[in-house]
């Protein structure tokens, strides 16, 4: 009886193991009572398929959100998604310029998606791009008033991601991230004019969402 049953959750894992490596499932499996009843056993059975791929490291398991494939037994998609607030400002399209090119000479495609005009919308898009277009990828343009919703919800998903723009390293540190220090950049040309004497000097910044500004 205790064979037949190992050979009944050995055989269930294998053939478990195979949909996952031939992308049947693109982000996400079945939890184990329905992948149970897919199969006709019962859950302490499927458990002990799925602990198995686990170990193996073909699955992982995270607590209270479910199965997923691990990226390296994933078909990739070599597309890579970018967000930021807008591709029209100078900085945004020198960054979607420079990760284009990196990209194709990866033989990787690049979807662009703003969201300086729908923030609301933002986790509704990264949704669409990992569970529905399978990215391999996210860079994502941080914004302090949505940073951390953003950021907890890519840590739950099993794709990785690049943090750009002045993301607080201490912060997240755990998060990868390229940062451009524009504060201390403006406190050295500042430095630099007031060593040369100047002492009338007008900061001018714009953005989409705060408009045009003087100090």
């Amino acid at each position: 009886m205790n064979k037949n049953r190992n050979t009944k959750y050995h055989a269930i894992a294998e053939a478990l193991k195979n949909q996952v490596e031939n992308n049947r499932f693109q982000h996400q499996l079945p939890t184990i009572s329905d992948l149970a009843e897919r199969w006709q056993v019962s859950t302490r059975t499927m458990r002990k398929a799925v602990n198995r791929l686990k170990d193996e490291g073909v699955v992982r398991v995270i607590r209270g959100q479910g199965i997923f494939p691990t990226r390296l037994k994933r078909q990739r998609t070599h597309t890579l998604g970018l967000f930021l607030p807008s591709a029209r400002a100078p900085l945004g399209q020198q960054l979607v310029r420079g990760t284009q090119q990196r990209s194709a000479q990866f033989l990787h495609s690049l979807v662009v998606m703003e969201y300086a005009q729908d923030r609301k919308g933002l986790l509704e898009n990264l949704s669409l791009l990992i569970r529905e277009q399978h990215v391999d990828g996210i860079i994502l343009w941080v914004m302090d008033d949505i940073i951390e919703t953003s950021v907890a919800f890519l840590k739950k998903h099993p794709v990785p991601f690049v943090l750009v723009g002045e993301p607080d390293l201490q912060r997240f540190s755990d998060c990868h991230a390229v940062t451009n220090n524009d504060s201390g950049a403006i406190a050295e040309i500042m430095m630099h004019l007031l060593g040369l004497g100047h002492r009338r000097i007008a900061f001018v910044t714009n953005s989409e969402s705060r408009g045009l500004r003087y100090e």
